[in-house]
């Protein structure tokens, strides 16, 4: 008997590959949904440097609001370093469609439903010229029922151009 479990076990090591395979599945299968959708997000989405703005109403989906945010969006969009904006109102066709689409939902609206992003794209690397148009975008638009946040991004670019004025003082 031990004579066959010798066998047995040579038999295994010199006829099966024992050597581990890292591929695309080795984590997360690709027919997962949720990777699906990360990829998704992704392809719509690329790896450039990325700023958001939280917009909170007591009506994300009142007209008013949506038409507020469209002009808000094409302001920022038209600044040089901006590639390109997502927001209920660029991206989904409208409210409903962003509701309905769990990339949209997951992407652009707050789970309680009294705020939605905007997803700013960074072309380029200097962010001071850009903080300074999205600042006076934001004091534009700010209102009592349309408050604007900005995310942590922000504020390492803010950092930096700090701690960059500080070194030319220095």
């Amino acid at each position: 008997m031990l004579a066959l479990t010798g066998i047995l076990f040579g038999l295994v090591a010199a006829l099966v590959d024992l050597k581990p395979r890292v591929d695309e599945n080795f984590f997360f299968s690709s027919d997962d949904p949720q990777f699906q959708e990360s990829k998704k997000i992704g392809e719509r989405l690329p790896a450039n440097s990325q700023l958001i703005l939280s917009v909170s109403s007591s009506d994300i989906s009142s007209e008013h609001y949506l038409e507020r945010l469209q002009r808000m969006t094409e302001q920022i969009k038209s600044i040089q370093s901006v590639s390109g904006v997502q927001s209920l109102a660029v991206g989904p066709k409208n409210f409903a469609d962003a509701e309905a689409s769990p990339l949209w939902r997951r992407l652009l609206i707050a789970d309680n439903q009294r705020s939605s992003n905007v997803v700013v794209l960074i072309q380029s690397k200097e962010t001071e010229g850009l903080i300074h148009h999205v600042e006076k975008i934001i004091h534009e638009f700010d209102e009592k029922d349309f408050r604007i946040r900005i995310a942590v991004r922000y504020g390492y670019a803010a950092l930096e151009i700090s701690l960059a004025a500080n070194m030319v003082l220095a």
